[in-house]
């Protein structure tokens, strides 16, 4: 998926455009009590940017969760792998009240940050579970009582 940023000079005399790559995976169903890992791939010129997780599916008002520049917590979890260039937001122990969208945000200075919406719904336990892709070719499978994305 490309995404464009538009943005006006600041003497509004041209239009800049930035384009942005972000691709995470969609649609996740997990087991209440399991941890899920969702990877989000983004381009090399974000390298060094702080990439942040937003609960909420208005991205104006969605909570912020964890952050690549903040330590992580026994709920969430943040790994950058900047060589690769993906980031992998793991949540832990989730329950019903995880059911929500989530956001895979890029902090970009100056500019409005950026981000890709992907769904996460918590069953009861022995609920069958729902798989997607990631755009880039990786797959969702579970091991054991996770998901995860490789």
């Amino acid at each position: 998926m490309q995404l464009f940023i538009f943005s006006w000079s600041s003497d509004m005399t041209h239009l800049d455009v930035q384009r942005l790559y972000i691709s995470t995976v969609s649609y996740v169903t997990v087991e209440k009590g399991g941890s899920i890992s969702i990877p989000c791939f983004y381009e090399s010129k974000y390298t060094d940017n702080e990439k942040y997780l937003c609960k909420g599916c208005k991205w104006k008002i969605c909570s912020y969760e964890v952050k690549t520049n903040q330590y992580n917590s026994t709920k969430y979890l943040i790994s950058d792998d900047q060589n690769q260039g993906v980031v992998t937001w793991t949540i832990n122990d989730l329950t019903e009240e995880d059911t929500d969208c989530y956001w895979c945000v890029m902090e970009i200075n100056h500019r409005p940050d950026n981000g890709k919406c992907f769904n996460v719904r918590v069953t009861g336990k022995g609920k069958s579970f729902e798989f997607t892709t990631v755009q880039m070719g990786s797959n969702v499978e579970k091991r054991g009582g996770r998901i995860v994305v490789c």
